[in-house]
């Protein structure tokens, strides 16, 4: 027994249907929850799928702030936005608590 853990790191995903194969690619090296609704979670039903998480992929026009990074817990690692930009995000929240915010850069 090597003592590593063989637990795959939990990310969970704001919006079902997002482009390309980013998702299936997460979903091969990593537990995906996705978010169920057809509508886009509020704050509170996000802050209820993350929690637990060690990444999350959103939107950009799902807000990250302090009150949702607080709900993840202290897990969370990485915070990714299929979308130009961080707008949506408090980066400095984000850098606070040691998590790592990076976004999707457009294909050629």
């Amino acid at each position: 027994m090597s003592g590593t853990s063989s637990r795959r790191p939990r990310v969970a995903v704001s919006r079902t249907g997002l482009p390309g194969e980013g998702v299936e690619r997460l979903s091969a090296r990593c537990d995906v929850t996705p978010w169920a609704g057809t509508a886009p979670p509020t704050p509170a039903e996000l802050a209820g799928l993350v929690r637990g998480c060690e990444g999350l992929l959103v939107l950009g026009t799902d807000r990250v702030d302090a009150a949702l990074l607080d709900a993840a817990g202290p897990g969370l690692r990485v915070v990714a936005l299929a979308s130009m930009g961080y707008d949506g995000v408090d980066v400095g929240a984000a850098a606070a608590r040691g998590v790592v915010v990076t976004h999707t850069v457009p294909r050629d």
